[in-house]
């Protein structure tokens, strides 16, 4: 007896909720059918989604830090100024941490003006000069692009493999991607199996038994 009364009491709940047309969810806090609420979907953001990708993309400039290390300079000089303006005033505000935060911000935008050079040599340059310096034909072959060192010398790692349908060598080749020179390579036999990837021709299984369904039979007796 109680379940049904407490089921006719959320039926009335129900009837008697006010339904928001703009977010589709009820004053019970139930979607509606149909609605938005229940249609809405996450999407990636147009540069990172391979379905839109466009063909022509190009890497990023490395120079593109100079503009982060202007911003970091900038407000270094900021604090620096106001520390020296309100540093004698007693402010509870402005203490010896302004000056620590200017110092650190000026060092990390010098630091990032310094290693913001050109990068001058791109993707496909870079898999060209890869290519001529291993001591095989090229097949499948990519390109990432890193950084070395302290000053962060933009650096291509590209990956390549032989021309055949199972590759027998690869090869990892670093090049610098201000001067195009190999940094250092790395060339051995491919110990990678390609069998799952390859084509498997196609070829006809016989899995049946034949039957002779058509043969003669002999009913009548010679008499």
């Amino acid at each position: 007896m109680s379940k049904r009364r407490n089921k006719e009491a959320a039926e009335n709940t129900l009837e008697g909720s006010e339904t928001f047309p703009e977010s589709g969810i009820s004053a019970a806090g139930i979607s509606e059918p149909g609605s938005e609420a229940t249609e809405l979907t996450d999407t990636l953001p147009e540069d990172i989604d391979v379905a839109t990708a466009r063909l022509d993309y190009t890497i990023p400039n490395n120079s593109r830090r100079r503009l982060s290390g202007a911003v970091y300079i900038f407000c270094g000089i900021v604090f620096g100024v106001v520390w020296l303006i309100l540093r004698g005033d007693g402010s509870p505000l402005v203490n010896a941490g302004f000056l620590a935060c200017s110092i650190a911000l000026l060092l990390l935008g010098a630091h990032h003006i310094w290693t913001g050079v050109d990068l001058l040599v791109d993707d496909k340059e870079a898999l060209v000069r890869a290519s001529d310096a291993v001591g095989f034909s090229v097949g499948h072959a990519s390109a990432q692009l890193g950084w070395r060192g302290w000053l962060s010398q933009p650096t291509w790692k590209v990956l390549l493999y032989s021309n055949e349908p199972q590759p027998a060598k690869r090869a990892l080749v670093r090049l610098d991607g201000v001067s195009g020179a190999v940094v250092d390579m790395l060339e051995e036999d491919n110990p990678e199996d390609w069998a799952e990837f390859l084509e498997k021709p196609e070829h006809s299984e016989n899995t049946g038994q034949s039957e002779n369904t058509g043969h003669s039979e002999n009913t009548g007796q010679s008499e």
